[in-house]
């Protein structure tokens, strides 16, 4: 079964805890869901009010964000909450169970100053880990009835240094792997004086 979702690339999916929906998210600046009942597998689909079940591929609801790309899409473990994050630096959070009153569900949106984004998991239902471009997954939470940016899980360089007391080898090979790791690493190669140059910019956190 297949069918056609979006005007440009999918960069992400995530299916529902019931299985019975999917959301993408596509560099057409939207993140949709998706029908994914199949009656072969899921049998007949009892709707309220004797509707008609939806059908496989069927477009449930569309949010679209005109300042970037989608780039990741994640449910909460209950489903009640789907949230997305774009290239616009930020993260929004659907709450399925209110709706607007066109029956859209209600959308609330954190920005941050953080880089953008690429990837979003819930540890549980009130919190979300965001990692991307800073290299340094970012924590938020649901705190007095929104949602909110808790902090980054990496407080420094100092929590990826080798424990006190580790032998000298230990401690040459933990700096040999901080500056293999090291962002914008250049070299130049000796010129006709025997000279050298370099320049490099390390991260100050665990997640390179």
């Amino acid at each position: 079964k297949q069918f056609v979702a979006h005007e440009s690339t999918v960069l992400a999916l995530a299916w529902h805890p019931n299985n019975t929906v999917i959301a993408t998210a596509s560099s057409d600046c939207t993140c949709k869901l998706y029908s994914a009942n199949l009656k072969e597998i899921e049998g007949k689909t009892k709707v309220e009010g004797g509707a008609k079940p939806p059908r496989l591929g069927e477009l449930l609801a569309e949010f679209r964000q005109p300042s970037g790309w989608v780039h990741d899409v994640a449910w909460s473990p209950t489903g009640a909450v789907l949230a997305f994050c774009s290239h616009d630096s930020t993260v929004r959070f659907a709450n399925m169970n209110e709706r607007d009153a066109q029956g859209m569900p209600l959308v609330e949106e954190v920005r941050v100053r953080d880089l953008p984004f690429r990837s979003l998991c819930f540890v549980s239902e009130t919190s979300l880990i965001a990692a991307g471009d800073d290299a340094n997954p970012v924590a938020f939470s649901f705190l007095g009835g929104s949602w909110k940016r808790a902090g980054v899980l990496d407080k420094g360089a100092a929590d990826a240094r080798p424990a006190a007391g580790t032998g000298s080898a230990t401690r040459a090979a933990f700096a040999r792997f901080q500056q293999a790791a090291s962002f914008g690493e250049s070299s130049a190669a000796p010129g006709a004086g025997g000279a050298s140059s370099s320049a490099s910019k390390s991260t100050d956190t665990i997640h390179q």
